[in-house]
């Protein structure tokens, strides 16, 4: 079978295809992305990174991001998009679609619905993203993190799912030593992409975090701001007593970062799907900070629900100084756990719920 995987959540779809292969030993696939994360960044993504490194075949798209820009420019660019994707897929000849949301996924789906492509797609939030609501009619199964998204979609096509969380988040031990001493880890994210606006309000307060904590600091490899050389430079600024606690990466693999959750006390991060998810699994207190501006305020409303459920504080990007920051990962680190609700389900199994009912989708639309 040859299958055409897009979307932005490109580690949920890892773990799908970890599934797929098992289900199928002579599965082909082809990645429909974005090259580069930002207009100007001359550093690869993440997500191109990663699907290269693993040996498929990627397709760059340039869409439009619809929401919150309502331009002609935007219009455009989803449209050719579209055709991009429509003279594409009309070439490869794929058996299915599995996408993952984010804006290349609208141009993709589109395109494969007008071709007779059958395609499934993964809700990650609590609130339905933009995406979603724009390829819903046009899919054949709509899988859903959380139970309560269902109210943004038909319910017969709606398959409750949980997120696709790759194994090797878990299969790390948590064993390696990443610091001589004992002081609690503090695991600072922006992401796969990293935070530009975390990192900047980060190193003002490193000296006194490290008074205290050891620090991992996941910072992005954007050529936009350089956040990685520079702050690569700061630590050689620092005290040599406190410099070895600090430890900067521009990106993580998966096994990395299952070591760097078990062992953190707290977490800073945004609040993408992933990453929220991941820490309920784990049980982490968090320090989350929104990122704006995006489909109908997904991320401030993941993070919200992520404290109805564990302990954290939550700092809106247009509220964030170092000062409020630093004080929040004490308040937050002198919290006591609240833990995990019982009565939120944690599924692990998504990947293989999804890998499997995808397969039986595509084999009934195309035999």
């Amino acid at each position: 079978m040859m299958l055409v995987i897009t979307g932005g959540h490109h580690t949920c779809a890892f773990a799908v295809i970890e599934e797929l292969k098992k289900i199928d030993k002579e599965l082909i696939i082809y990645w429909i992305g974005h090259k580069y994360s930002m207009k100007g960044d001359l550093n690869e993504s993440a997500e191109y990174r990663e699907v290269i490194a693993k040996g498929y075949e990627f397709f760059d798209i340039k869409a439009g991001k619809f929401y919150g820009n309502y331009s002609i420019e935007a219009f455009i660019r989803i449209f050719l998009g579209f055709v991009r994707a429509f003279f594409l897929l009309k070439k490869l000849k794929p058996h299915g679609i599995i996408a993952f949301g984010g804006y290349i996924t609208p141009p993709v789906v589109w395109a494969s619905f007008l071709l007779g492509i059958p395609s499934v797609t993964h809700e990650q939030t609590t609130v339905a993203g933009f995406a979603n609501r724009a390829v819903w009619p046009f899919v054949k199964k709509i899988f859903l993190t959380w139970p309560a998204s269902d109210s943004y979609f038909p319910k017969n096509k709606c398959v409750v799912s949980g997120l696709p969380i790759r194994k090797a988040i878990f299969d790390s031990q948590g064993t390696t030593t990443l610091f001589e001493n004992n002081l609690p880890l503090v695991y600072i994210t922006g992401g796969k992409q990293g935070s530009h606006i975390l990192n900047a309000n980060v190193e003002p307060i490193l000296v006194n975090l490290l008074k205290n904590f050891n620090v991992v600091h996941q910072c992005g490899i954007s050529s936009l701001y350089n956040d990685f050389e520079n702050l690569k430079k700061v630590k050689e600024t620092l005290p040599d007593d406190i410099r070895s606690r600090y430890l900067v990466f521009d990106y993580i693999d998966e096994k990395q970062m299952g070591e760097f959750l078990k062992k953190a006390e707290l977490v800073v991060s945004r609040s993408g799907a992933n990453i929220i998810y991941e820490m309920l699994l784990f049980k982490k207190k968090a320090v989350l900070v929104p990122l704006p501006g995006r489909s109908h305020n997904e991320q401030e409303e993941n993070a919200r629900f992520f404290c109805d459920y564990s302990t954290c504080r939550i700092i809106l990007q247009k509220e964030l100084t170092p000062q409020l920051l630093e004080a929040s990962i004490w308040e937050v680190f002198s919290s006591v756990p609240l833990g995990v609700n019982g009565q939120i389900e944690l599924r692990r199994d998504a990947a293989y719920v999804i890998a499997k009912e995808a397969i039986k989708i595509f084999k009934k639309f195309t035999s």
